[in-house]
C-alpha cells in the first residue's frame, strides 16, 4: 500500500490540520507527533505510553475551527466508489462501496468484502477521477 492517506480524521486548531479523539462531547484531544507543537502547548507523552503519537493537547470544542473526514474516491463506470487501497506501484486502486446493489456489484465485477460490501482492484487508468472530499463533523 502507499503511504497516501486516503481517509483522515481532522480537527483544525490555530490554523492546523491535527488528528484527534473525543474525550468527551466538549473535548477534543488533538495529536501528534512533531515537537514545535509544544509552542501550541501540546505535552510530550510519557515514554511508557504505547500510542503512535508523541505529543497531546485536550482543547475544548469553542477553540476548533473545524473537524472532518477527508475521504479519497474514485469515479468508475459512472458510481462513485471509496478508496481503499493504493498498491505500491500506484497504478491500481481498490474501490469499494457499501450501498451499491449486488446486481450491480456483480455486473461491475466487484467482490463481496463483508456483509454489506463491495470492492474491487482497479486499473488507475479506468478511474474516470480520483478525488478528496471533506465532510465535517457536527460538534
Amino acid at each position: 500500500m502507499s503511504n497516501q492517506k486516503l481517509f483522515k480524521t481532522v480537527a483544525v486548531y490555530q490554523g492546523k490540520e491535527f488528528k484527534f479523539r473525543r474525550v468527551t462531547k466538549d473535548i477534543f484531544q488533538l495529536r501528534s507527533n512533531n515537537a514545535e507543537d509544544k509552542r501550541l502547548g501540546f505535552l510530550k507523552k510519557s515514554a511508557e505510553s504505547k500510542h503512535i503519537f508523541a505529543y497531546e493537547k485536550n482543547v475544548p470544542n469553542e477553540e476548533i475551527e473545524c473537524a472532518f473526514h477527508e475521504i479519497t474516491y474514485a469515479d468508475y463506470k459512472d458510481f462513485k466508489f471509496q478508496v481503499r487501497e493504493i498498491d505500491e506501484s500506484n497504478s491500481r486502486v481498490l474501490i469499494a462501496s457499501y450501498v451499491i446493489t449486488e446486481k450491480k456489484a456483480d455486473k461491475l465485477g466487484l467482490q463481496r468484502f463483508c456483509e454489506e460490501g463491495y470492492q474491487k482492484w482497479i486499473p488507475k487508468s479506468e478511474a474516470q477521477r480520483i478525488y478528496k472530499e471533506k465532510h465535517y463533523i457536527e460538534y
